[in-house]
């Protein structure tokens, strides 16, 4: 792996701005489908009930 690189003083970077054209103004939500969302969601969920779980879990059973 190469290491970073700092740029000094006198460098200049020129980046373009993002275009603005319509087709380029994606909104995540309105990207993806219903299902996929419900999907997300749901994972989510579960993703939260079982760090519940866990944190509960430790909790009940800390050592002193």
């Amino acid at each position: 792996m190469a290491a970073p690189v700092k740029a000094t003083a006198s460098q200049v970077v020129e980046a373009n701005p993002p275009s603005t054209e319509a087709d380029n103004q994606g909104s995540y939500p309105a990207e993806i489908s219903r299902e996929q969302f419900d999907w997300l969601q749901e994972r989510a969920a579960a993703h939260r009930r079982r760090w519940e779980e866990h944190a509960h879990s430790m909790a009940c059973n800390q050592k002193s």
